[in-house]
């Protein structure tokens, strides 16, 4: 199965991503998340995500430093 990883510290933001991927012809992902640039991180490295969707400003960090450090995997 395919996975897919929200970094959003926006509750709402990563519910309604995740509520378009479950009601959708692509709800074969499995969905994870994460509210911080450390979390995302770390779950980066865990599960090797097929999909990224990162908000680029993130409280302790920058999501576009988050999906270059992805490229890099």
């Amino acid at each position: 199965m395919s996975e897919l990883l929200l970094v959003d510290d926006e509750i709402e933001s990563r519910q309604s991503i995740r509520a378009m991927i479950e009601s959708s012809e692509y709800n074969y992902f499995s969905v994870y998340e994460a509210e911080t640039y450390e979390d995302g991180l770390s779950l980066l490295k865990q599960l090797n995500p097929t999909v990224l969707i990162s908000e680029l400003s993130l409280p302790d960090g920058n999501g576009l430093a988050l999906c270059k450090e992805a490229l890099q995997w």
